[in-house]
C-alpha cells in the first residue's frame, strides 16, 4: 500500500436529525474490505448485493440477527467513547447523543429487527460502560475513515478504504487500533483464529505503521458478549506476516476481475462463476440472500433466502 494515507475527517459524523447533536456514521465505507470479501465470497452475491439496480439501490441487501446486533452495538459503543472522547479533552459530551438514544434511532433503519434488538445493544453497551468505565487509555479517534491507495509495480493503483471502530493510545504512548465484535458467546481462542487471516485485520495491520510509525502498537479486538450476563474480552489476532504480505496483492486482483466483469454487461445472476458451495450458500450467521436467485432464477425466486429483495 501506498505511504501515503489520509483520514477523512468528519465523514464519520452526521448532524443528527435535530441539529442539536451529533450523530455518528458506523457504516461501510467506500472501499472498504467487505465488499472485496463479498466477492470472494461469490460473484453472484456481489453483484446483487453491490451494484446499484434501476432505482440507484442495491437489489438484495444482507440481513440477519449478528449483523443487526453487531451493527446497532457498534453504534452505541461509538457515542460512548466519542463523550469520552470530549471529556477527555475538555469538550461537552453532550455535543453526541448518549449511546443508547443513538441505539434506539438507529433501530428503526433496520426494520423489526432492529426494533426486536435494540433493548440487547443497549444493554450490552451499558454492561460494557460499567465493566471499563474508569479506564484510563486516551481515545484518538472514534469511527474514522481512513483511505489509501493500494500500489504495487505494473499493476493499476487501487482505492482502499477502511473505518477504525477505535484508536487509543495507551500509557506508554503506544497507538492500538480496536475493533469491536459483538458476539453471541466470548470464547478468545476462536476468536483469535478467525480473525487472524481476515482480510479486515491484515488491513488493519498495513494502515497501522504508515499512520503512526514506530508508535504504532497493534490490533486489539474487542469482544463484546451478547449472552447474559454480558461477558467481555480483549485480545490480539496471531501474526500472520505470510498472509499480510499477499494482501496488496490480493485487493488489487480481486478489483481487477470486478472491473472485467462489470465491462461485460452482464445481469447481476450471470455474474460468476457462482460458488455452489455449502459454506458460501449456507453461511454461519444466514443463508445467503441470493440463494433462491441460485436456485431458481431471478424470476422464479421461491423464497428460502432473498428476504432482502427489493420490490
Amino acid at each position: 500500500m501506498d505511504a501515503a494515507v489520509a483520514s477523512q475527517h468528519g465523514d464519520a459524523a452526521m448532524p443528527a436529525p435535530t441539529g442539536e447533536r451529533i450523530l455518528l456514521n458506523t457504516g461501510p465505507t467506500e472501499r472498504w474490505w467487505h465488499r472485496l470479501e463479498t466477492y470472494l465470497r461469490c460473484p453472484v452475491l456481489f453483484a446483487q448485493t453491490q451494484l446499484p439496480s434501476a432505482t440507484g439501490k442495491p437489489r438484495l441487501h444482507a440481513s440477519g440477527e449478528a449483523l443487526v446486533r453487531g451493527s446497532l452495538g457498534h453504534v452505541g459503543l461509538a457515542h460512548l467513547y466519542a463523550r469520552k472522547q470530549c471529556r477527555q479533552q475538555g469538550r461537552d459530551p453532550e455535543l453526541y447523543y448518549p449511546p443508547d438514544e443513538a441505539i434506539a434511532l438507529v433501530a428503526p433503519t433496520f426494520g423489526e429487527q432492529g426494533i426486536y434488538l435494540r433493548d440487547l445493544a443497549i444493554n450490552i453497551v451499558t454492561a460494557y460502560h460499567q465493566t471499563y468505565q474508569h479506564e484510563g487509555l486516551e481515545v484518538v479517534a472514534v469511527a474514522q475513515q481512513f483511505r489509501t491507495m493500494v500500489t504495487l509495480p505494473g499493476r493499476t493503483p487501487r482505492l482502499f478504504t477502511q473505518r477504525f471502530d477505535l484508536v487509543l493510545r495507551d500509557q506508554a504512548g503506544k497507538i492500538w487500533v480496536w475493533d469491536h465484535k459483538l458476539v453471541h458467546r466470548v470464547d478468545a481462542k476462536a476468536m483469535a483464529l478467525r480473525y487472524t487471516l481476515s482480510g479486515q485485520f491484515l488491513a488493519m495491520s498495513h494502515f497501522g505503521p504508515m499512520l503512526w510509525g514506530s508508535a504504532f502498537g497493534g490490533i486489539r479486538i474487542n469482544l463484546c458478549g451478547a449472552q447474559e450476563p454480558h461477558k467481555f474480552k480483549r485480545l490480539s489476532p496471531m501474526p500472520a506476516p505470510a498472509a499480510g504480505a499477499k494482501f496488496p496483492k490480493l485487493v488489487l486482483d480481486v478489483e481487477d476481475d470486478i472491473e472485467r466483469q462489470m465491462a461485460l454487461g452482464l445481469a447481476p445472476e450471470d455474474w460468476g462463476p457462482p460458488r455452489f458451495n455449502e459454506h458460501a450458500c449456507v453461511g454461519r450467521y444466514d443463508i445467503c440472500p441470493a440463494y433462491d436467485i441460485c436456485q431458481w432464477g431471478s424470476a422464479l425466486q421461491g423464497g428460502v433466502g432473498g428476504s432482502g429483495i427489493e420490490e
